[in-house]
């Protein structure tokens, strides 16, 4: 398994998941640092069967990866502790020993210790944010002729010219490099479509169709160019687009509004890629 391969999982999901072509599996993800102060936890998580033994400690330690936060080494130090609690069970009763998992359970549980502390808030952010963003990322459709172009990768290459149709993007900039768990949700959601979707902070795009998906690096959004040589992120217009703003616009109750609680739900960091909160 490489690193690439573990970005693309879903430890949640109990079904095995559609995975990215194997010609990308040799190549790391295209992430920035991470946490933790790089991915050493990665290779002995993975030596050790630290999944098998506990999918919840490997899915905290993934997310915590993800959230990008200065978290010192806390993730290796995470790792170590659950399967040092697991390693006397293993050594008596093997692989399929079911006190060796009770065991990393209740060190993975331990949030007096400190590192444990650290992983599993910072797995939560990442988790909170992937759920907010598979319900407020808005996709509009362009021809794939008019974006050809708009996705430069590191080598030059332009990801939209392997569609032959429209093209669904949706743009965000997350607080955590969370795009990279997005994969398996929006490729059972678009099925054959093609789709995008691009973190404009990170310069990342997980490009997706026919149920396969592909993370790239080094990518800019550059919008669509008008006959007058305007630059515009938005595509023809949308009936569906403007539907949508009627909709929201007709079931506000302006007496009922609250700023605040609003606010605190949906952070205004994120309203500028809301299609019914242009203008706001």
């Amino acid at each position: 398994m490489s690193e690439y391969d573990l970005f693309n999982r879903e430890p949640r999901q109990p079904r095995e998941p559609l995975l990215a072509d194997k010609s990308d599996l040799n190549s790391p993800p295209p992430l920035a640092g991470g946490a933790g102060g790089g991915v050493a936890w990665l290779q002995q998580a993975i030596q050790s069967n630290l999944k098998e033994l506990s999918v919840n400690a490997w899915a905290d330690a993934r997310y915590a990866f993800l959230s990008e936060l200065p978290l010192n080494g806390a993730i290796e130090r995470f790792v170590n502790k659950v399967l040092l609690a697991a390693e006397p069970w293993l050594q008596k009763e093997g692989a399929s020993s079911e006190a060796a998992r009770r065991a990393a359970k209740i060190a993975r549980c331990d949030r007096s210790d400190r590192d444990v502390e650290a992983v599993q808030r910072a797995a939560y952010k990442v988790l909170r944010e992937e759920d907010k963003l598979m319900g407020i990322l808005r996709f509009k459709p362009y021809e794939a002729s008019t974006a050809t172009g708009t996705y430069q990768a590191v080598k030059g290459n332009t990801i939209s010219s392997t569609t032959n149709n429209r093209l669904y993007i949706a743009l965000c900039a997350p607080s955590h490099c969370t795009i990279a768990l997005l994969g398996p949700h929006f490729a059972r959601r678009f099925g054959k479509e093609a789709w995008a979707i691009v973190d404009e902070s990170r310069g990342l795009a997980l490009f997706g169709k026919d149920g396969i998906w592909r993370l790239h690096s080094g990518v800019a959004w550059e919008g669509t160019t008008d006959e007058s040589g305007k630059t515009s992120r938005s595509t023809e217009p949308d009936t569906y687009e403007a539907l949508w703003k009627t909709y929201f616009k007709t079931i506000c109750n302006q007496s009922r509004l609250n700023l605040k609680l609003q606010r605190q739900f949906l952070p205004v960091r994120y309203w500028k890629y809301l299609t019914e909160m242009e203008g706001s």
